[in-house]
């Protein structure tokens, strides 16, 4: 009975000494893979290596863009170098398993690669995500003032896109997106300045590449965001145009049709440089942030349930703005970028007159547009801000209102316009970002943690 024991324990440990090699030269750190089970190819959670071009004129041939993080890797154990796993396929089809090393994460705690470029055919000044389609998967959509269009591509849920929609609205510029009628497709407001007007999409009719409803102002807007500002219950629209202390709101309806609008001077002699729509009090209502780049303040405008206007002192050249709770105090907290200095302001508590101010450095010359997203996954909110210098800067959260320096995205030049969300399915916020003088939409995917 020994010698049987005996035997059977050398056949045991015969047949497991592939598996124990294997272990002995598998990277520290790294998960073994044991089954297609655990197997995450190219292009789904790990960084693309397809993607559809989007054009005017073609959904195909998109370029491929090199590596853009000063701290991200070669690769991740868990990628092949071939082949990609549409969503909802059963089999793989990827060769062998890779054996790469971990992506090196550094300090911070955050790595990007980048996808292969999506080509628009023009610059784009503004760039938002949202599932525009109604598909669940995160679309992007841009619009460009120069060239009067505004493109959108379809997420295809694994990090790559085909092209949806290229429309031409003339002197159409900032849009916001959001739901203005009962109908679940999501609407679209957009400036129209060259035509003193506010142009409405509704249900989805960008995609189907309709024409614009025009909705007569009395100036020249330059801005636009959309929220539930009163206690109807309905998303309503705000605007604001360049010069005037004029912050003009029009009250939705319910059915696509708006009010005329409520005037509200937030400021003598302002002039609004950007708009955001946050709810900053945890009442259920967005307030309304206005930017002022004469006064280098913020105004918190509240229209319910009574009006209030609250100022903040900020840095030099207040422009664009994000919202979220860096300080983890369940408060709504603004961080506002610069077009005249290095340094990004936070207002903790901004809904609160006694909102207190974090400045954080930015290396570039100036800052412009702002995100938010947890891009580590410590559960501390982090920023993404696009500078003059033709760089996309995340900006690691400490958990007070403060941040350190991350990872350092290269963009054409030109100024850039930035968003954030999870583009690919991996649960990791990605980065995407646009240039005005390039055609290219980038996709930084996110490879930590």
């Amino acid at each position: 009975m020994t010698l049987g024991r005996r035997a059977a324990t050398i056949v045991v440990v015969r047949a497991l000494w592939p598996l124990l090699l294997l272990l002995s030269v598998t990277p520290l750190g790294c998960a073994l893979i044991l089954s297609y089970d655990d197997y995450v190819p190219a292009g789904t959670g790990g960084g693309g290596s397809g993607g559809a071009s989007a054009s005017s004129s073609s959904s195909s041939g998109a370029s491929s863009s090199s590596s853009a993080s000063s701290s991200s890797s070669s690769g991740n154990v868990k990628n092949c170098e071939n082949g990609l796993l549409d969503p909802g396929e059963q089999g793989i089809d990827c060769g062998d398993v890779c054996n790469k090393p971990c992506p090196d994460c550094g300090p911070t705690g955050a790595a990007f690669v980048a996808a292969p470029d999506i080509t628009i055919g023009h610059g784009a000044d503004f760039i938002k995500i949202t599932d525009y389609n109604g598909d669940t998967f995160p679309d992007i959509v841009v619009s460009s003032i120069a060239s009067s269009a505004i493109t959108a591509v379809d997420g295809l849920g694994n990090g790559t896109f085909a092209f949806l929609n290229d429309g031409f609205y003339q002197g159409a510029g900032h849009f916001t997106i959001g739901s203005f009628d009962t109908n679940p497709a999501l609407d679209m407001a957009m400036v129209v300045p060259s035509q003193m007007a506010i142009g409405l999409l509704m249900n989805g009719g960008f995609a189907k590449g309709e024409a614009f409803t025009l909705m007569s102002v009395m100036a020249q807007p330059n801005a636009v965001v959309s929220g539930k500002f009163t206690s109807d219950d309905v998303i309503d629209i705000a605007w604001s145009a360049p010069g005037s202390p004029i912050l003009n709101v029009l009250q939705g309806s319910g059915n696509g049709s708006f009010a005329t609008a409520v005037s509200i001077i937030f400021a003598p002699t302002a002039k609004p440089s950007g708009l955001l729509a946050a709810d900053l009090t945890g009442d259920g209502l967005s307030e309304i942030v206005v930017s002022d780049l004469d006064k280098n303040k913020i105004y918190v405008v509240a229209l319910s349930p009574l009006l209030s206007i609250i100022p903040h002192d900020v840095g030099g050249g207040p422009s664009f703005m994000a919202s979220g709770d860096f300080n983890g105090d369940g408060a709504g907290d603004v961080a506002v970028s610069s077009n005249s200095s290095t340094g990004i302001t936070v207002i903790l508590s901004a809904g609160s007159a006694m909102g207190a101010v974090s400045i954080t450095s930015f290396g570039s010359t100036s800052t412009a547009l702002l995100a938010t997203a947890d891009f580590n996954g410590d559960n501390v909110l982090d920023l993404v801000a696009s500078g003059a210098d033709n760089v996309v800067q995340v900006l690691i959260g400490v958990g007070d209102g403060s941040f350190s320096p991350g990872p350092v995205l290269v963009m054409p030049a030109g100024l850039v316009a930035v968003d954030a969300a999870d583009v690919n399915g991996d649960g990791k916020p990605d980065v995407v970002a646009v240039s005005g003088n390039a055609d290219v939409i980038k996709v930084f995917l996110n490879q930590c943690p």
